[in-house]
């Protein structure tokens, strides 16, 4: 659908959305901004000629802070009347979904409203915002924690990523695992109150990590030939044998390697 021109209405005319998912404002620094600059994404709106008014699409922030600050007019996109097919809501949602304060529960309470008003699925829904199935389904996973542990996640004491995984247990473990840590909870905290401590790198692992960072500065000295390179190779080797007898860690054999030559 192609979007209308901006035009300029009366503040006092527009309503806000009742059915908006997000259902608290944030509006002293949105609020500041607009005295300081006005209105630079013009907010959505649909005309009701009967009642003479229009009623909010997107921007319902943009036309609360506008009606605060006793703005007279606002430039917005009018549409002729409400929307059908959803769009609405389509508009609405991804209108939010591109705001950088978003909470993950709002996100995640946008999909799930966004999926009952039109009768999606998770599949479908992702199709149509262009994201993956797995993130729809993640978000929406969200909603299964308590009110507390939700609360947390948006206020970052709990990571997203850790918020998942206690979604898949019941009400009452979520409780008792939250209350184990009082204060911000980390990933491995939260696996490993879950019986899933962080994997171990297994030993082929090491060994492909030390040979990556052996052969790392081998390209930014071409002109060295390959029996310097290996007589360099052997010195090296004499060293990490004493230093392995000296109980030296890699950080601090790295650092001696860095000490100019005393000869």
């Amino acid at each position: 659908m192609v979007l209308p021109p901006p035009v300029e209405v009366p503040t006092a005319k527009v309503h806000l959305d009742p059915d908006n998912f997000r259902k608290a404002y944030e509006l002293d620094s949105l609020q500041a901004s607009i005295q300081r600059y006005g209105i630079l994404q013009p907010p959505g709106l649909w005309a009701d000629a009967a009642r003479d008014c229009y009623f909010a699409i997107w921007g319902n922030r943009r036309v609360l802070c506008a009606q605060k600050l006793g703005l007279k007019t606002i430039w917005a996109r009018v549409f002729p009347g409400p929307l059908e097919d959803g769009q609405a809501d389509i508009y609405q949602l991804i209108e939010n979904l591109q705001r950088a304060d978003l909470k993950p529960s709002e996100e995640a309470a946008g999909y799930k409203c966004l999926m009952e008003r039109q009768g999606l699925n998770a599949s479908k829904l992702a199709s149509l915002l262009n994201v993956s199935n797995g993130t729809v389904t993640k978000k929406l996973a969200l909603l299964k924690l308590t009110p507390a542990l939700l609360a947390r996640v948006d206020s970052r004491d709990l990571p997203e990523t850790s918020g998942y995984e206690l979604a898949a247990l019941s009400p009452e473990l979520q409780i008792h695992l939250a209350e184990q840590v009082k204060g911000p909870i980390t990933r491995k905290q939260v696996r490993t109150m879950l019986g899933k401590p962080e994997p171990a790198e297994t030993e082929d692992k090491q060994r492909s990590h030390a040979i990556r960072l052996a052969s790392f500065p081998l390209s930014v000295h071409r002109g060295v030939t390959l029996a310097q390179l290996s007589e360099a190779l052997d010195e090296l080797k004499q060293q990490l044998q004493q230093a392995e007898q000296k109980g030296m860690d890699l950080p601090a054999f790295a650092k001696s390697l860095r000490r100019p030559s005393s000869t």
